[in-house]
């Protein structure tokens, strides 16, 4: 009987500990452009089940593989590509639980180097409750998502208002990660706990506090990643046009002989701009730097008689000459988010060239250059002029326009010959009467990929130093802006 008892023992020991269950590894990548020769291999106790795993865009791009509860996983860098400081790998158990937070991945073999963890199959432990809150949000009224931190920390939680009885919301961590909400407190009852993105159901109308972590084990981390708010059962508003209350930024309308474009620069989706000098019965077109914005154009106060609404680029002819108000929102339901864009208007005139923007994208070996007009007027050609500092230019590229048009066109030229510089450019319009005209210049970064504040601007456009206070505008060498309130 012993020695039976004692078998049972081991088979069931056995069975225990060779449980195996499916585990998964997440690339993402900060840039948003994919790992660029850079890839990761996984062994599981020393024997590699999954090799040389890359990423597309931002990601998340995920594999899985086998793991025994105790075996040890290991995650290690193959290739490091041209960026490996953008590599970020994670890594889930059976039951979905970060057991390797998102990190930067470290080279090694299939027994030696990299990220190493126990494998497991066990669900979650939670809930949790940290200690420390940081941002807050008023939760969506429709089905909308709300970004309430670019910056915060798996370690903080986040109060959330006016959440209504009987909706049900989605709480989310752009790294992933265990999620805890209470109601009444922070420390207060649980409403939910689990893995990112959670959704759940609020019990009774009021405020509720939402806990990061970055595992069901309340582990912490004090690196910044985006947290989210959704509502899944909203019922959707009519679509704009839209008001909003909050007002930044004024400007003139451009004037017939004047520059081609005026621009609000970082204005918010959920702003309006105020613009003055409309002429009555003048084509304009509003743009922002975001191709999904969308614009409503009031006339004679911010909540006045739409003028015209839409996505931009958005055509408008003003019936008198009143102040216009261009309110900016994410969509058609009136979404808003804290996030740059510059708004510009163009005017329809006889000008040689209406520019309704200039831009510049960066590639792996190259950079590609885009502009568009609204409109052109006896054009000849254009010529994309290329500097490393900003004061010499030399041409690198020509392109014919189109001569006349009233439509808007659009155009691109590739720069293969690309120094690992923030490289300045361009656009040098010629008519046919050899009248020129000069737009821009916009930055391209092909440095290591180090964002650098260029300058710093105030409201009215001066330039200050780090120490100024208020409303300041951070422009940095990519080209990229960012608004901030010291």
């Amino acid at each position: 009987m012993k020695n039976i008892l004692i078998g049972l023992f081991v088979l069931f020991s056995t069975f225990t500990f060779s449980q195996s269950c499916l585990h998964t590894i997440q690339r993402t990548d900060t840039w948003g452009d994919g790992w660029n020769g850079g890839a990761v291999s996984v062994s599981v106790n020393g024997v590699t089940v999954l090799s040389n795993l890359s990423c597309v865009g931002y990601g998340p791009t995920s594999s899985t593989f086998m793991a025994a509860v105790g075996s040890t996983i290991r995650v290690f860098r193959t290739f490091a590509g041209s960026y490996p400081s953008e590599m970020r790998i994670r890594v889930l158990n059976g039951a979905g639980a970060t057991i390797i937070n998102t990190i930067q991945p470290l080279a090694g073999t299939a027994t030696s180097g990299g990220h190493t963890v126990a494998a497991s199959c066990a669900g979650a432990v939670g809930p949790c409750t940290n200690t420390t809150p940081y941002a807050s949000a008023t939760a969506p009224s429709t089905p909308t998502t709300v970004i309430i931190s670019t910056c915060q920390f798996q370690s903080e939680y986040s109060p959330i208002y006016s959440c209504i009885a009987g909706r049900t919301y989605q709480s989310a961590y752009n790294l992933g990660g265990f999620i805890t909400v209470r109601s009444g407190t922070y420390n207060g009852t649980v409403v939910a706990s689990g893995n990112s993105p959670l959704s759940w159901v609020c019990p009774t109308s009021g405020t509720y506090f939402v806990h990061y972590n970055t595992n069901n084990t309340c582990g912490t981390a004090t690196n910044c990643g985006t947290s989210y708010i959704t509502c899944l059962s909203c019922a959707a508003p009519s679509p704009g046009p839209c008001i909003n209350t909050i007002a930044y930024g004024t400007q003139n309308l451009p004037v017939f002989g004047g520059i081609s474009y005026t621009t609000v620069v970082c204005q918010f989706a959920g702003e309006y701009s105020t613009w003055s000098g409309a002429v009555a019965g003048t084509p304009y077109i509003a743009m922002t730097t975001v191709a999904t914005d969308w614009v409503t154009v009031r006339s004679g106060t911010y909540n006045g008689a739409v003028v015209a609404v839409g996505l931009a680029p958005l055509s408008f002819t003003p019936s008198n000459n009143n102040t216009l108000y261009i309110h900016v929102n994410t969509n058609s339901l009136c979404g808003t988010v804290n996030a740059c864009r510059n708004v510009s208007v163009t005017r329809m005139s006889a000008l040689p060239i209406e520019l309704i923007s200039f831009t510049g994208k960066k590639q792996t070996n190259s950079n590609i250059l885009y502009w568009s007009t609204a409109s052109e007027y006896n054009t000849s050609h254009f010529i994309i002029e290329k500097s490393d500092d900003g004061v010499e230019w030399i041409g690198i590229g020509q392109v014919q326009s189109a001569g006349n048009s009233t439509q808007k066109l659009d155009y691109s030229l590739e720069d293969k010959d690309v120094s690992q510089v923030i490289n300045y450019y361009r656009l040098h319009q010629y008519d046919i009467d050899g009248v020129d005209d000069i737009f821009g210049p916009i930055a391209i970064n092909n440095r290591d990929r180090i964002n650098i504040i260029a300058k710093r601007i105030n409201l009215a456009g001066q330039e200050v130093n780090e120490n100024a206070t208020g409303i300041i505008i951070e422009i940095y060498e990519d080209g990229s802006i960012k608004r901030i309130i010291k």
